[in-house]
């Protein structure tokens, strides 16, 4: 592996002036072996590790059957690393779906994991958040950590998942709050508020990654849908 030393004289480089032993700690001689021991980012990133250790990405590492597994270089890369905010980094708002689907769109790793199919993807970025993200560099449209979270991602259907039916509502909210203040005073929001288990959430609705503008004509709540949709439940 060839490494650009150069980066670490990036200012903006999240490892900027490290040297390369503070992540490979087993290198004592030169040249040293062709294979290191892998890096432990846990060494400096303690508080990240704690809340990766209990997302749904960390369980075959802890039950130690490593196969497909989102790790840290997965998501961040290996040597070229920079903050979230700079457009270079793997893990950039704009950078980031393409990131995910490394794994998400891989047919053996769908499979195996029982994992939503590749057409998740592609109608995420069809969908009204992720045409934005792809047509506005400005855009500060919803991708994939903004509902799923960062390191602490859950299964959807465990109760602290944010896209979970309980917590779906309160994602959403994050970004449309004004939205969520009408839906608490409808008649399903306040039978939501109220712990009835069967009310509609803005999911059952909406669609999850197929959200569309209600002027779209394929929208799950546009004119030509809204009675199909509302239908499901009436």
């Amino acid at each position: 592996m060839f490494v650009d030393i150069s980066y670490f004289d990036d200012d903006n480089a999240a490892h900027a002036g490290m040297e390369c032993i503070d992540c490979h700690a087993d290198i004592e001689d030169l040249p040293h072996a062709e294979k290191l021991a892998k890096v432990n980012c846990a060494e400096c990133h303690d508080d990240v590790q704690e809340i990766y250790d209990s997302s749904i990405h960390a369980h075959p590492l802890i039950e130690g059957t490593t196969g497909e597994t989102a790790s840290c270089v997965s998501c961040h890369g290996h040597h070229e690393i920079y903050p979230a905010d700079d457009p270079r980094s793997t893990v950039n708002h704009h950078n980031l779906a393409q990131t995910c689907v490394r794994c998400h769109e891989d047919q053996a790793i769908i499979e195996k994991h029982q994992l939503p199919g590749q057409e998740t993807i592609q109608s995420y970025i069809l969908s009204v958040h992720g045409s934005s993200n792809v047509e506005d560099l400005e855009s500060t449209a919803a991708t994939c950590n903004d509902c799923h979270g960062w390191h602490d991602i859950q299964s959807h259907d465990s109760a602290d998942s944010s896209t979970s039916r309980q917590n779906v509502v309160k994602t959403c909210g994050q970004c449309h709050d004004d939205v969520v203040e009408e839906f608490y005073g409808s008649v399903h929001g306040a039978l939501g508020k109220e712990g009835n288990p069967d009310v509609p959430v803005c999911t059952d609705c909406h669609g999850e990654h197929t959200i569309r503008s209600p002027e779209d004509r394929q929208s799950t709540v546009s004119k030509y849908h809204i009675s199909e949709t509302c239908g499901r439940c009436h």
